[in-house]
């Protein structure tokens, strides 16, 4: 006991971790609260890593070090940084060794960790001390001599060893008269002798002639006892020639005092002006002239002229100029002034006033646009074209986060390292241009970020000119545009699919650059389009250009299936299939050695749909890494997969028209020979009739059969528009007339007739004016020879309107020929496939957070059983049986608690599934209540008591006796977590005419009153519980059920004080049984 308390009062402390990935700690002394500010059992509960709190620039050092130490087998120290629980940074000095067990093998690492902050603080203390004193040596313009009573040169510093009259290592050791010039040595040798015989300073002068003219010194001799003399030399040249050029230059000097914009004031240590100078068109608050003899007070407001007085005790004491900066009122203006206090030789005080309103203005100004620089979501670069190759010189915050570079990394450097080695770009060249010949451009260019990621940077490029019209700067504002580009590129490739669609390209071709173009979005990817055959249930390949071969041929021709692959479950369930790695799938048994072999990974299928819902193939992405998409890369794949939908129906529909067109041409060719075959006889007829001089009435007779002929024409024509399916067709003039129109919907429309009046587009009633604006624009580029393709929307239906021009028999085009199509159900499709995104994102961010709350909630317990089982191992010796039971019994608590959150799962799963059926009988409600509080009694805290409160001995009931009891459980469990020791809960049950009353009260944390509504709903936890084992199930289970057995649950709650929970069942709960109660 002596030694443990020994070792929890040292300031350090002993710790012994395991030997796995995160070294968790077994046992920690209390030095380690008092060092960190962590809890030990915080540490030893793994709620906190002691490598979490490791400064991370450390970190790598010290894992490398016990690593290294561990290898050899030997004591290791180190030095570390750790942050301390309130923020603090610490210093920590280890020193620990491994343990290893009989064989070998290391079991723990046990160590001791002392507090080495303040030798570290001192350290630095001490660095700097020293290295402030060398700078202010260094500094210094004189000359230093250090010599010995005799005379004797010892030590020397001279920050310029050029002006010594020999160098050091030469007169080091020698006496003054052999150093320095006679005039010289007769004038320094009488006063250091009166300096040994005074003990004063004494101070002398001398020049010296040389090649550079004549120079002054001074020099001050300092007796130093018996460590000899301290000769300290300055030179005054620029001095001396200083007081001759003023003695010289007194008329100029004052004239130049006239022309200073400064304010001049000359002060005595009382704050009394003794002289003042002001340019002839100051503003002054008092006549210069009437300002000496005064006191400041008397002139400025008292709180300025308290501040100018602690300025003047200061240059006082310090010998230092004093600067101090102020506003003052003149003539209803608020101007700003700074002031420089020096001291001068007669112990009087010169005040330099300056006016800085306009500096301050523009020191304000300049604040405000680097404020606002800093603050601008673009990236703004300014750089210094006056030096070689353009430097940047400032950059703001959004060009560091967009490229993931700091200051230090592009400070002085050229923009071009954005471009890495991507150097052949033609916006390059653009730019390059602009910048030599100083003017503005604008490009978007390749960039890199510091991890190498590619981005597209749009770039604004202006030039700086200074007054004199020369360019000084360029600013560039930068913006990441690379979502923009993307979607760009993949709309221009949709656009392209598009086109050929409606030029009515081979499939094939469509097929292969729909791949392409998911391939350019989606990198390293394969992309695969199978048609359906509907009659044998089986899918071909259609394109799959990258695919490899082997594979494809493999899956040629395979049966749809509920585990087919991912393309053959995708057609069969008719829905999108995502295999995200094809090595763990069962729908992959019958492929998953070949697509391995051939480096294919993960599998995305989607069904392709018509405008029906019909399946008309399946659109699939291979990769060759693990995964599943991200929703921008589904967004991709849902509009390609539309696309590929119209392709497909478009080919389908074009194969349906050349089989009637066929058919049509068949009717046609067998009508041409029945017309042939009539015309021969007619000509028979005719020939006779000519030869007996035919009437008149035979050549009518000859007329109406054509006519016949010909309305018989019309009537084929007017079937086909007349039965027109999903839409209708309309033949329009170049007045916008309806000449005709026939089709499917045109009464469903209300079109009917429109082509017996000539009905003008502008006059048509069911269509809105931007409708008719569009139908008119199409119509005039028809007119102009183009085919026309594009949807419009009307009567809640939605149209795909072809055009195609009618001209006449001189290719005069008259009238223009409309097709409409109603893609009204693809339409709907679209929007359904959107919701059903929607939910499976919906349950993917569900799917999440069960597993994030999952693997939280089984650590927790694992971790307690694991620490308990291994000290229960180490525990074997006689005389521990106390605290081997301690730690079976922690094993068991947490068991249990594995089990509530085991039974909470499946009990979550059964309800989803509809497979949880309230099955009641008869029992006795208290006794089971009773058996309830006796199996819970093991989880309860130190000093906790669950008070029954019940009238009835006995209360038989219809109820399902399994979910009642899952129930209870669930509500005084909560009660005994959520509440300290030494607490009370009360179960209290009741009963009435029609009801079974039952109230579960605590006195715990209480739940807040925003949190309450929600407190029945799946994985929700309240605010306050978050650092409290749960999984947020637990209400949400006992509320469904319940409800199974038609009863129902509310509660009251107050923060701090406690939560009570009221459930009732109906009492008769079965028409043949009643509730019973003794």
């Amino acid at each position: 006991m002596q030694l443990d308390t020994i070792i929890n009062n040292l300031p350090s402390f002993f710790y012994r971790a395991k030997n796995d990935k995160h070294w968790t700690a077994e046992f920690a002394s209390q030095g380690f609260y008092k060092l960190t500010g962590h809890s030990v059992e915080d540490l030893t509960n793994s709620k906190v890593h002691f490598a979490e709190i490791i400064l991370e620039a450390d970190r790598n050092k010290v894992r490398e070090t016990i690593e290294k130490a561990i290898a050899v087998k030997e004591i290791f120290h180190i030095e570390y940084r750790i942050t301390h629980k309130n923020g603090t940074i610490k210093h920590f000095r280890e020193q620990g060794q491994g343990v290893y067990a009989a064989n070998n093998k290391l079991i723990a690492l046990e160590g001791f960790v002392q507090d080495i902050s303040k030798q570290k603080q001192t350290e630095h203390k001490l660095r700097e001390e020293k290295a402030k004193n060398t700078a202010l040596l260094d500094a210094m313009p004189d000359m230093m001599f250090i010599q010995n009573l005799k005379g004797e040169y010892t030590d020397c510093f001279a920050s310029e060893p050029e002006k010594l009259f020999m160098p050091v290592k030469d007169f080091i050791g020698k006496n003054t008269k052999e150093v320095l010039p006679p005039h010289v040595f007769e004038i320094v040798d009488e006063a250091q002798h009166k300096a040994i015989a005074t003990g004063e300073v004494q101070i002398v002068k001398y020049s010296v002639k040389n090649e550079n003219g004549e120079q002054f010194f001074e020099a001050r001799i300092v007796h130093l006892n018996q460590h000899g003399l301290l000769t300290i030399v300055r030179e005054f040249t620029l001095q001396r020639l200083a007081e001759k050029q003023f003695t010289k230059s007194e008329v100029r000097n004052k004239a130049m005092l006239q022309a200073i914009p400064d304010f001049l004031y000359t002060l005595d240590r009382n704050g009394v002006y003794l002289d003042a100078h002001a340019p002839e068109t100051a503003i002054l608050p008092v006549a210069k002239e009437d300002l000496v003899g005064k006191s400041i007070y008397d002139i400025l407001p008292e709180e300025l002229a308290d501040r100018i007085m602690k300025a003047i005790v200061q240059s006082d004491k310090t010998n230092q100029t004093q600067v101090l900066e102020y506003s003052f009122s003149l003539e209803e203006e608020v101007r700003f002034y700074e002031g420089r206090i020096v001291k001068k030789d007669n112990a009087n005080f010169l005040a330099i006033v300056r006016d800085i309103t306009e500096k301050r203005s523009v020191d304000d100004s300049l604040y405000l646009r680097n404020s606002a620089l800093a603050a601008i979501i673009n990236g703004i670069v300014i750089t210094d074209s006056r030096q070689r190759d353009n430097p940047i010189i400032y950059a703001n915050q959004a060009f560091k986060d967009t490229t993931g570079y700091e200051s230090a990394d592009f400070i002085g450097k050229n923009c071009n390292f954005l471009q890495g080695e991507d150097q052949n770009q033609e916006e390059i060249k653009i730019m390059s241009s602009a910048i030599k010949k100083g003017e503005s451009c604008h490009v978007v260019l390749r960039n890199y970020r510091k991890d190498g990621t590619l981005f597209w940077n749009e770039i604004s490029l202006t030039p700086i000119f200074n007054n004199n019209d020369i360019l000084t700067h360029f600013i560039s504002v930068q913006n990441d545009v690379s979502a923009r580009k993307k979607d760009e590129i993949f709309k221009n490739s949709i656009k392209q699919v598009m086109d050929m669609i409606i030029e009515q390209k081979p499939l094939e071709d469509i097929g292969n650059k729909i791949v392409e173009t998911i391939e350019i979005a989606i990198p390293n990817c394969i992309g695969s389009i199978l048609l359906l055959n509907k009659d044998k249930k089986t899918l071909h390949k259609l394109c799959a250009p990258n695919l490899p071969q082997i594979f494809s041929n493999a899956i040629e021709g395979i049966a749809i299936s509920d585990k087919m692959g991912s393309c053959g479950t995708a057609a069969f369930l008719k829905n999108e299939i995502i295999v995200p790695n094809i090595a763990e799938s069962p729908l992959w048994e019958d492929f998953t050695e070949l697509a391995l072999a051939e480096d294919l990974r993960a599998c995305w299928s989607f069904p392709i749909y018509s405008s029906n819902k019909e399946v008309l193939g399946t659109f699939a992405i291979y990769s060759n890494t693990i995964g599943e998409p991200i929703p921008t890369e589904k967004n991709f794949i849902y509009d390609i997969t539309r696309v590929a939908s119209v392709a497909i129906e478009k080919q389908n529909a074009n194969n349906a028209l050349k089989r009637s067109t066929e058919k049509l041409a068949a009717y046609a060719d067998e009508l041409e020979m029945t017309v042939e075959e009539r015309t021969d006889e007619l000509k028979e007829m005719v020939q006779k009739l000519t030869e007996s001089n035919l009437s008149l009435e035979d050549q009518i007779k000859e007329t109406k059969s054509a006519e016949r002929k010909a309305l018989k024409s019309k009537i084929l024509i007017e079937q086909i528009s007349q039965n027109y399916p999903l839409g209708y067709v309309a033949v329009i003039d170049a007045n916008f007339r309806i000449v005709y129109i026939q089709g499917e919907e045109l009464k469903e429309l209300g079109f009917k007739g429109l082509s017996n009046s000539k009905t003008i587009i502008d006059d048509v009633l069911g269509f809105s004016e931007e409708v008719k604006e569009i139908v008119k624009a199409n119509v005039l580029k028809t007119f102009r020879g183009e085919h026309r393709t594009f949807e419009i929307t009307f009567q809640n239906r939605f149209y795909l309107v072809n055009t195609m021009p009618l001209p006449n028999e001189n290719q005069n085009i008259e009238q223009v020929l409309l097709v409409h199509n109603n893609i009204t159900l693809q339409k709907q499709a679209e929007l359904e496939m959107l919701n059903t995104l929607k939910k499976e994102q919906e349950l993917s961010e569900l799917k999440s957070r069960f597993i994030s709350m999952a693997s939280h909630e089984f650590r927790t317990p694992l971790s307690a059983i694991l620490s308990s089982g291994i000290l229960i191992e180490k525990l074997n010796a006689p005389g521990k049986e106390e605290k081997r039971l301690r730690h079976v019994a922690k094993i068991k608590s947490n068991v249990q608690n594995l089990v509530v959150i085991l039974n909470d799962f499946l009990s979550l799963s059964k309800l989803e599934e509809g497979k949880v059926i309230a099955k009641p009988e008869k029992f006795d409600f208290i006794g089971l209540s009773k058996s309830i509080i006796d199996d819970i009694k093991g989880n309860k805290k130190k000093g906790q008591t669950i008070v029954f409160e019940c009238q009835l001995s006995e209360l038989i009931v219809f109820l399902d006796p399994k979910l009642v009891r899952h129930i209870i459980s669930n509500l005084l469990s909560n009660a005994i977590k959520y509440s300290d020791e030494n607490k009370n809960i009360i179960f209290k049950i009741e009963t009435n005419h029609h009801q079974l009353l039952l109230e579960v009260t605590d006195q715990g944390i209480g739940i807040p009153q925003e949190d309450i509504t929600n407190m029945f709903q799946r994985f929700y936890r309240a605010n306050n519980v978050t650092n409290i084992q749960g999984t947020g199930l637990g209400l949400s289970i006992v509320k469904q059920y319940t409800e199974l057995m038609g009863g129902s649950i509310k509660l009251k709650s107050e923060l701090n004080v406690g939560s009570t929970f009221y459930i009732d069942f109906p009492l008769n709960t079965s028409q043949n049984e009643k509730n019973i109660n003794n």
